[in-house]
């Protein structure tokens, strides 16, 4: 699939899609949300990680990096982790849902590159920081 339709789809699922050079940033932080300290997957992630993965099972599709990011609360080893864990449950729930396993990979990045400042954050809400972003690569690009 073509990168400017893939954005042109993923917009129409409501998500905020941005792109940067040779690939495309979806935020799934609207959509995806996680209890504080919890990486699992609640009801309505999963539906909406469903209509993701419909988009992106087919074969002509991209390289897809799930990253997690937490919000700032928490201890950098603890959100390392935690945001790890995160991003390999969304990859593997992509990939139960027929995106293959090959073109997935996934990482955590804590608490750093928060979307909002702290501050921000404590008006806001922690979700906005505590988010899964796609970087979906074109397909002959290795996101490693």
């Amino acid at each position: 699939m073509q990168m400017g339709q893939l954005e042109r789809q993923f917009k129409g699922l409501s998500l905020e899609v941005r792109r940067k050079a040779d690939r495309l940033i979806a935020d799934l932080g609207g959509s995806v949300q996680f209890p504080v300290g919890s990486a699992e997957l609640d009801g309505p992630a999963r539906a909406a990680l469903r209509r993701v993965a419909e988009l992106l099972k087919d074969p002509m599709t991209n390289k897809v990096l799930v990253i997690g990011y937490t919000d700032s609360s928490g201890t950098e080893s603890f959100n390392q982790w935690l945001s790890d864990r995160r991003a390999r449950n969304v990859a593997s729930y992509l990939s139960a849902n027929g995106v293959a396993t090959g073109r997935l990979t996934h990482q955590g990045r804590g608490k750093n590159n928060p979307k909002v400042a702290v501050e921000q954050e404590q008006i806001q809400g922690a979700g906005v920081n505590r988010r899964i972003e796609l970087e979906i690569f074109d397909a002959e690009r290795d996101p490693g």
